[in-house]
């Protein structure tokens, strides 16, 4: 006789895409079991990492497995975008964003399976309809209802429609916001995956965030998923890349310049004195001379003599002199992370970096999924390719390409954190150290991967009415 959270693994077992997502893994590796503790799903580290799941609802809207296999996959995206340490204090409207895009990024991935979505949430209300597809979709969408905005119209068809463009939460976010009173409780809103506490904070998931075994877990059974058709942005791969406005702000706090400073002086971009970065260097090199000494190297003196019969005065000659110079060091480089997390500290963050790079004290580089460099001059004339999203290794792919005689030895990143991992060894074949500026909105864990590896981190401050 099989027990209840041997049916749930079976029931996983038994459906056909949960092996390409490592379903098996996570099973090995996480108990998965039934619980009251929660409304849906979530998940608790104590001894070891479990992914609990309400039986009521799983009995009601858990018809098939791959309606089960539905709500997994929900909580462990939860966990694995960090939702939970976006902001640090969630609403109702986070938590329907979030929702929101987990379900569209789970329904392109498992079209046969939307229909436990749309089970979940009424059609004709708003905002039930942003966590579900349309009725019919994705062969025959129906429209939605004429009540809607302009605005939800356009984001409901961002995330499951056009396949050549993405939506963040961001986006939904500031939608919500303009249309949900932030403390308004809709008990009829069916949100997955954990957003107990006050809030909807998903206190279980922030813990699980922060652990260290399950974040190990994670990222060995991720590694392993395939790729989705299309990436919603976030702390992911974005969107195509479009051209993008830093646009910095007239000024940077006081406070905010100092501490960039600090971090560049760590990592040795500019020095305490003023002035460019210099460094002196003994040179070497032959200077023509005329001296009265002959010069055996002096190949006009023989026809000098047989024209005048004498030899010359003045003999031309080469001789050997030692100075010192001061030449310039290499400009260090300096990344920004220019992702959808970043957008509001971007305009004081680049107006602080303004005055180095215009100086020419370092090369400035901004990082989504993609590299672009910022040109000498205005930053606020240049546009930028952005694809919304996060990911470091197209930092280290874009250092590994230069090559090694010209490569920084120092590598500065200026970034919330949700970059992902690097590896010490990496940085140790590319003979790169990196220096961290971490702008801390969403909490001190988001830089844990980076301060890892590290030589310095140097914590940013906060701005006013940000968060």
């Amino acid at each position: 006789m099989t027990t209840p959270n041997e049916e749930l693994a079976l029931r996983l077992f038994n459906v056909v895409p949960a092996a390409s997502y490592q379903m098996e893994k996570l099973l090995g590796l996480v108990d998965i079991v039934f619980s009251d503790e929660v409304p849906t799903a979530g998940v608790q580290c104590t001894r070891a990492p479990t992914l609990l799941l309400n039986p009521a609802f799983v009995e009601e809207y858990c018809e098939r497995d791959g309606h089960l296999l539905m709500l997994v996959m929900h909580e462990l995206q939860h966990v694995i975008l960090g939702h939970t340490t976006l902001f640090p204090r969630l609403t109702l409207a986070h938590n329907i964003a979030f929702d929101a895009v987990i379900n569209a990024m789970l329904c392109r991935q498992f079209p046969s399976e939307a229909d436990f979505f749309r089970a979940t949430n009424t059609w004709e209300e708003f905002p039930h309809r942003l966590l579900r597809p349309a009725p019919g979709w994705p062969h025959e969408p129906e429209p939605l209802p004429g009540d809607a905005s302009d605005s939800e119209r356009e984001l409901h068809d961002l995330l499951y429609n056009d396949r050549d463009q993405q939506v963040t939460y961001h986006e939904l976010f500031e939608l919500l916001l303009g249309q949900l009173d932030p403390d308004q409780r809709l008990t009829d809103v069916v949100l997955l995956g954990d957003h107990g506490g006050p809030g909807g904070a998903g206190e279980g998931d922030e813990q699980a965030v922060r652990d260290a075994t399950l974040r190990d877990v994670l990222r060995r059974i991720v590694e392993g998923w395939p790729p989705p058709d299309q990436d919603l942005s976030g702390r992911d791969q974005g969107r195509m890349p479009r051209n993008w406005a830093l646009d910095p702000a007239a000024s940077a706090r006081a406070e905010l310049r100092r501490a960039l400073r600090r971090l560049l002086v760590r990592a040795g971009v500019i020095q305490r004195a003023r002035g460019g970065r210099r460094r002196s260097t003994q040179v070497e090199r032959e200077v023509a001379v005329r001296t009265v000494l002959p010069q055996l190297n002096d190949r006009r003196a023989r026809a000098w003599a047989r024209l005048h019969g004498r030899p010359p005065v003045l003999w031309r000659g080469q001789v050997q002199t030692t100075r010192r110079l001061s030449r310039p060091q290499p400009v260090a480089h300096v990344y920004l992370d220019i992702s959808g997390s970043m957008n509001q500290a971007l305009p004081t963050l680049a107006a602080a970096l303004r005055a180095p790079h215009a100086s020419g004290e370092l090369r400035l580089f901004v990082f989504s999924t993609v590299i672009d460099e910022a040109r000498p001059g205005d930053l606020a004339r240049q546009t930028f390719a952005n694809t919304g999203g996060t990911r470091i290794g197209c930092v280290l792919e874009h250092l590994e390409q230069i090559p090694p005689q010209k490569r920084p030895r120092r590598v500065v990143l200026i970034t919330d954190g949700y970059v992902g991992a690097v590896s010490a060894d990496t940085l140790q074949a590319l003979k790169v150290s990196l220096y961290v500026g971490h702008y801390a909105l969403y909490g001190d864990a988001s830089v844990n991967d980076l301060a890892a590896v590290s030589k310095h981190v140097e914590v940013l401050p906060s701005l006013p009415g940000v968060g």
